[in-house]
């Protein structure tokens, strides 16, 4: 089935017609499903609603079932420890039926008027945008979008060099650009997110960083993808996706397993590198600026003393013992950064 021509015909082999498919793709989020989900059935505009069940502890076939009207396709992929957006969402579109794919998050509620809001026109798409959000809530809408299935399908759909939380969305949607598409901010309005925790929970992006919260581990993953995504190979349609092997289909349901194609795999070395990178560029979005000089005399295990030292230093004057001795080091060899160093410890 993975033989199929995607750009006309879904997954199974359904022919694509007019319509608006939702996609989205969830792991252990049926909280927020269960309250996102009404508002996306609300809109007859929606022909179908594509939900990846990403292996999630407990089954989403009664939630289903408790709100299924004919229009949601159920897709569970098995035996998936780890939460891959790319993998999963890339999934959710090559089983959408219909022309336009909205990409909702599990967390976030279609308000009225939407659609009335937003016309997808060719050349066009729409997207949730960070930056101009109103609150640190409305930030959250960024991976929003509504695009034609067929320039999804022309950028080769989400990248799948990126396994981690973070940067994903922004990728696609530069991807897109550069393919000549003009991109619109929707109206954040027509939106809601669900306040949660735990973005970067069944990721192992940030492993080498312990005891770090879920906010912090986040920005931390999203500087590692911008890199690792800036310094390998395009990700284009020469790429394999990760193929979905069905299983069992039946009404409104379909069950399968997931391989992945080893040429997808990150070299240990760019990863390292990309590590590294994102500690030295969190520590200058907290203006903690160190020279390219000191830069290369500095190990991995350097970095995250300093990084570490910012972290405690914020709420918590008592300094660890390696992260107080790192800093020492660093000033030695930096005194002409010691006055703004030290500002920023006691701030």
């Amino acid at each position: 089935m993975e033989n199929l021509p995607i750009d006309s015909v879904s997954l199974v082999g359904n022919k694509i017609i007019e319509g608006i498919s939702v996609i989205t793709a969830v792991k252990n989020r049926e909280e927020t499903l269960r309250q996102a989900l009404p508002t996306w059935l609300a809109n007859p505009e929606i022909d179908e609603i594509i939900i990846v069940d990403w292996s999630s502890d407990n089954s989403l076939e009664p939630l289903i079932h408790e709100f299924q009207d004919g229009r949601i396709v159920l897709v569970e992929v098995k035996d998936q420890p780890k939460w891959i957006l790319s993998y999963a969402f890339n999934i959710a579109a090559r089983f959408a039926t219909r022309n336009q794919l909205l990409k909702m998050d599990a967390d976030v509620k279609i308000m009225p008027g939407f659609f009335l809001q937003h016309t997808l026109n060719p050349g066009n798409f729409f997207t949730g945008n960070w930056a101009i959000g109103r609150n640190e809530n409305e930030t959250h809408l960024n991976g929003i979008a509504y695009y034609f299935r067929n320039d999804f399908f022309k950028v080769h759909g989400y990248n799948e060099f990126i396994t981690t939380y973070g940067w994903d969305d922004s990728d696609l949607f530069d991807r897109l650009v550069e393919a000549g598409l003009n991109k619109i901010d929707i109206n954040p309005d027509t939106l809601y997110h669900i306040p949660h925790e735990n973005r970067v929970t069944h990721q192992t992006g940030t492993h080498f960083l312990k005891n770090i919260d879920d906010k912090e581990r986040s920005y931390i993953n999203i500087l590692m993808n911008r890199y690792i995504i800036t310094n390998f190979k395009k990700w284009d349609r020469a790429c394999v996706m990760s193929e979905f092997h069905p299983e069992e289909i039946i009404k409104n349901k379909i069950t399968g397993h997931l391989s992945i194609h080893g040429d997808n795999q990150i070299p240990d070395v760019l990863l390292e590198k990309s590590e590294i990178i994102a500690i030295r560029e969190r520590l200058e979005q907290a203006k903690i600026f160190i020279s390219q000089d000191m830069f290369k005399l500095l190990n991995k295990n350097d970095l995250i003393a300093i990084y570490r030292l910012y972290l405690l230093s914020r709420p918590d004057p008592t300094l660890e013992p390696a992260a107080r001795k790192m800093m020492i080091k660093l000033l030695q060899l930096n005194p002409v950064n010691q006055n703004q160093v030290s500002g920023e410890i006691k701030s």
